[in-house]
């Protein structure tokens, strides 16, 4: 009885796992139709036609049906393991934000487009072109930092070899996700200044006679990631815009195509224009002074037919795969990568240390180096930048890498330990700051650069490192996070107590300009002469200056010319510049034009403007 018990339950157990496997099988050819071909094309009606002839056949059993189906549909059935980094078929990105407005010319009747940003700050009606040209993006690196005179002690010289080259960073650029994170910037410092100065006369302009039309254009750079061609209707697109959650209205193409084709792995560049009728015009002027306005290309619908599977893309529908995003922010360079949650072979959450080094692959590709080196599993350094400090920094071109949690905001070690963790759900980012650049850290949350300001801190303290405090003291007097003039006369006084001639010479010009410590011109000269006389260029200039002002020290023009020449003869263009300017007016040396415009001419090479305005007038006088 036991045994015709046991039959039973297993010839029960293997019909119903020949019905599981018969219904993955159908589950799978479904599937791939899906994924493959366009809904409602006659293609898709085909293959599902195919596969209702298998299924509704008569008088064969599942398991031959199986073999049917795999015979039919094999490629719905070939394993494929998916790459760890995730890309977007069509990806995009808005730039070129402007206001203009159309103005008719009563001497002949024709209509132009103005930009008012280019009227305002040239203070002239230009003639704006409507086509918009395409600028590097987010899918083609500029060489930035790398294509410098110094590029022997910069780290990030292999961006050289990005320059020009279309990378498959396999970024998708969320418009408004993040908002205050992203590195371009629709609405530029720059922008932002000219209409805070100029918005009243913006305003004026919106009720001049002849003035009309005042519209807001933007670009959007549109990616083809396939391979194949893709098409798009541009006469359906409509790209809703607010302003503080209010619908302004929606943009349109402007130009007169009906339909773009964009092949495989290229960039097309499309403008699109808004027009607005005076309320709005002067709502958003206002409002513009401050904040960009929220273009929502998630909430259009933009939709993309690819050639040869005929299959619908919308852009701003959200995939079936579940992505983490992996940023680097560095000098000249910034991208996302889309990193898959799970692997494909097994259900574990990508690490953070996998993710990191899908993403040193994709760049290796280019670069042909491994920019993140590793030792017994833990992160070592990014672009030869170390992400421990063990030893005092580069002085004169210091960097810094940091590897943020999105999760909490906070720095992360870069050891076993946490490079095993799962990849945090907001993803992480890795941070390359240039001291001397500020562009490089300003989209660094507050938090995490007090964060990075700390660490920095404990480290110069612990292992009394003089130029990691200049270092310090620098960020506080550049206001990384705040603006501590205080905090940074006191980081300057420890390095330059420890020898350090930039800390030296930064504590020279506290007590010069009274900055975090009260005005002493004889302090400032002690310091200065310090850090010039072990041959800091930028010290023995500001020695020259005290000489030639009498400040803190008894007036001396041959001695303010002797700093003057050290500084100048390490091509220093301050130095040059009033050295230059010693021998024009004949001050604590013999007058000398010739020399002094040689001088002019160094200095003015080096991009200081006193010496080009010098130089002009003296080629004036010539004349």
């Amino acid at each position: 009885m036991r045994k015709y018990l046991l039959f039973a339950l297993l010839t029960a157990c293997f019909f119903t796992l020949a019905e599981e496997d018969y219904a993955n099988v159908v589950g799978k050819v479904e599937n791939w139709i899906e994924n493959n071909y366009r809904k409602g094309s006659r293609a898709i009606k085909i293959k599902y036609s195919e596969l209702d002839e298998i299924i509704n056949e008569k008088g064969i059993g599942k398991q031959a049906k199986i073999i049917k189906l795999k015979k039919a549909f094999p490629k719905a059935f070939v394993k494929v393991e998916k790459p760890l980094i995730y890309q977007e078929p069509i990806s995009w990105e808005i730039h070129s934000l402007s206001l203009g407005y159309d103005i008719t010319e009563s001497a002949t009747g024709t209509t132009k487009d103005v930009d008012i940003l280019k009227a305002v700050s040239s203070n002239e009606s230009e003639h704006n072109s409507s086509t918009q040209s395409s600028r590097i993006s987010r899918h083609k690196v500029d060489a930035g930092a790398g294509a410098n005179a110094e590029i022997g002690q910069n780290p990030f010289k292999w961006l050289d070899h990005l320059s020009g080259s279309t990378i498959q960073l396999h970024a998708r650029y969320v418009y408004g996700k993040d908002w205050t994170n992203q590195r371009t910037e629709l609405w530029s410092d720059r922008n932002k200044e000219i209409f805070l100065k100029e918005r009243a006369k913006i305003t004026e302009m919106i009720h001049q006679v002849g003035v009309r039309n005042l519209h807001l254009t933007f670009a959007i750079s549109f990616t083809n990631n396939s391979n194949e061609e893709v098409r798009c209707d541009l006469k359906k697109i409509e790209i809703p815009v607010y302003m503080n959650g209010k619908l302004i209205k929606s943009a349109t193409f402007h130009g007169s195509l009906e339909e773009i084709i964009i092949l495989a792995k290229t960039t097309v560049v499309l403008s699109f224009r808004m027009n607005l009728d005076t309320t709005s015009a002067r709502e958003l002027v206002a409002f513009m002074g401050n904040h960009a306005p929220d273009i929502r290309i998630d909430h259009s619908s933009i939709i993309f037919e690819m050639k040869e599977s005929q299959r619908s893309i919308n852009i701003t529908a959200k995939g079936n795969v579940h992505t983490i995003p992996v940023q680097i922010s560095m000098p000249g360079f910034y991208s996302t990568w889309n990193i898959r949650k799970y692997h494909t072979s097994n259900s574990n959450t990508v690490t953070i240390g996998e993710a990191l080094k899908a993403v040193n692959d994709d760049l290796y590709r280019v670069v042909q180096r491994d920019l993140m080196k590793w030792e017994n599993g833990t992160l070592v350094s990014f672009s030869d930048i170390p992400f421990e400090i063990s030893s005092d920094v580069n002085a004169e071109r210091c960097y810094f890498v940091f590897l943020q949690d999105n999760d909490t905001r906070k720095l992360i070690p870069v050891n076993a330990g946490t490079l095993d963790q799962p990849l945090p759900a907001s993803g992480i980012t890795l941070w390359s700051i240039y001291s001397e650049k500020p562009e490089s850290y300003e989209n660094i949350p507050s938090g995490v650069k007090k964060q990075i300001l700390e660490k920095l801190e404990r480290i110069a303290e612990k292992k009394k490192l003089s130029n990691l405090m200049f270092f310090v003291g620098k960020f506080y007097f550049k206001g990384f996070p705040n603006k501590n003039e205080k905090k940074a006369f006191e980081w300057f006084e420890k390095a330059a107590e420890k020898g350090n001639a930039y800390a030296q010479n930064g504590l020279g010009y506290c007590y010069y300009y009274s900055k975090g410590v009260e005005q002493n011109y004889a302090e400032a000269v002690k310091w200065y002469r310090k850090a010039a006389e072990k041959g800091y260029a930028v010290a023995q200039y500001n020695l020259g200056v005290c000489y030639a002002k009498g400040e803190g020290v008894e007036k001396n023009y041959a001695e303010a010319v002797k700093w003057f020449r050290k500084a100048a003869e390490q091509n220093n263009a301050e130095g040059q510049a009033l050295l230059g300017g010693c021998y024009l007016q004949g001050i604590g040396v013999e007058k000398n034009p010739a020399k002094a415009k040689e001088l002019f001419q160094k200095a003015a090479a080096q991009g200081f403007e006193p010496a080009k305005e010098a130089l002009q007038k003296m080629e004036q006088a010539e004349q």
